[in-house]
């Protein structure tokens, strides 16, 4: 390096931000021009508070997108890893806020509220690949984007302990069309009217990897499948076989299962929701959800599976978890004689949800309608 008559020490550039200054830092910059009316850094200390701006159909035209270019390792186990909380108590119906990689194209997880419900969501180019419900009004956020395999990928939390990963990857591509190179930025847009807003605790940024987890098993001795899910019969076995990005720990909850190998085989009676949990050597922990259907026989088990639905506990009491194969976005349910006693219509269809139950003990019908087709199944409530 040349000879400036002076040895100055060596700085990094800024990045991460918690958001305790009054003006922003020069990392910073808005995809549009910004209405400066429309956030702010002092209406909560220490936030950011962005506001809708516009009313938008997707991300590319949402104002006061902010935004920061995003600094590179080139390593197939380094990834460049951004983190935020948000808070979301202040959202309106059709408001959609989160963290982004933002180019052509472009992949985010948000939450978006929609009929009173705030739902994580992962949009993959203007595309919603997954969603699912959430009662907490502070999520943690996360992008990790890796430049030695050209991939992004997303995860939520809900206590900064534990991430899952939500949605699928996107393919990062370097080119002119917006700008050079992908941006991480923050976001809050209106789809039906503004007035909302959501608040940023901090942004920060990390070399270390997060804990990029890939779902694998395989029914008896077949091929190794690369799914989460699968359908087997009554006395098939399925091994699970999860593989971690780098060193870590494998870690199992659910259908009995505990301890800490790479693998676990299970030959389930019922149906299984199995979580497994890899802690990488950064420390950063990521859950993998395996389910297993079982073929449905004579009599109701504990799991009750209906063409790719399975309901649990079934007998129910106050709680009923329902997870599918494909989505769906309206719940029912009746009582013997037909009447209806409750009815959910999600706005952005799901595949697992959690219900509430108030009802007295007895017969139930319960019906998951989506797009694709509707699944009535026989509830007991005990």
């Amino acid at each position: 390096k040349p000879d400036v008559g002076k040895v100055y020490p060596i700085t990094s550039l800024p990045a991460s931000d918690e958001f305790d200054s009054t003006s922003l830092g020069l990392q910073w910059g808005w995809n549009h021009n910004p209405d400066s009316a429309k956030w702010s850094l002092t209406q909560h200390p220490g936030s950011l508070r962005l506001h809708t701006a516009n009313v938008a159909s997707s991300l590319p035209w949402a104002r006061n997108t902010l935004t920061q270019r995003i600094f590179a390792y080139y390593s197939k186990t380094v990834a460049s890893v951004a983190d935020t909380k948000i808070h979301t108590d202040s959202m309106l119906d059709g408001d959609v806020a989160g963290l982004a990689v933002f180019q052509n194209p472009y992949a985010f997880i948000g939450i978006k509220k929609e009929n009173g419900i705030n739902y994580i969501i992962m949009v993959n180019n203007g595309n919603t690949i997954d969603s699912t419900a959430t009662d907490s009004s502070e999520i943690y956020l996360r992008a990790s984007a890796n430049y030695g395999t050209s991939k992004a990928s997303f995860e939520y939390s809900l206590d900064s302990q534990s991430y899952n990963i939500l949605g699928n990857d996107l393919s990062m591509v370097f080119n002119l069309s917006i700008f050079t190179g992908n941006k991480f930025c923050l976001f809050n847009y209106a789809t039906k009217s503004t007035g909302g807003f959501v608040d940023f605790d901090w942004f920060r940024t990390s070399m270390c990897s997060p804990s990029v987890v890939s779902p694998h098993l395989k029914v008896n001795n077949g091929p190794v499948l690369d799914t989460n899910r699968v359908t087997i019969d009554p006395g098939d076995s399925v091994t699970l076989m999860p593989q971690g990005e780098g060193d870590g720990t494998w870690g199992w909850s659910g259908c009995s299962l505990s301890g800490y190998s790479d693998t676990k085989t299970i030959s389930p009676a019922g149906n299984c929701v199995i979580t497994a949990g890899f802690i990488n050597a950064c420390g950063n922990k990521t859950n993998l959800q395996f389910i297993v259907y079982v073929n449905k026989s004579n009599g109701i088990r504990d799991h009750e599976v209906n063409s790719g639905i399975i309901v649990f506990p079934n007998p129910a009491g106050s709680e009923l978890n329902i997870n599918s194969e494909t989505f769906f976005d309206k719940v029912t349910i009746y009582n013997a004689d037909g009447r209806m006693l409750m009815h959910k219509d999600y706005g952005i269809p799901t595949k697992s949800e959690k219900l509430k139950l108030d009802l007295d003990p007895g017969l139930y019908i319960l019906v998951v309608s989506g797009s694709e087709k509707a699944e009535t199944i026989k509830l007991i409530i005990r």
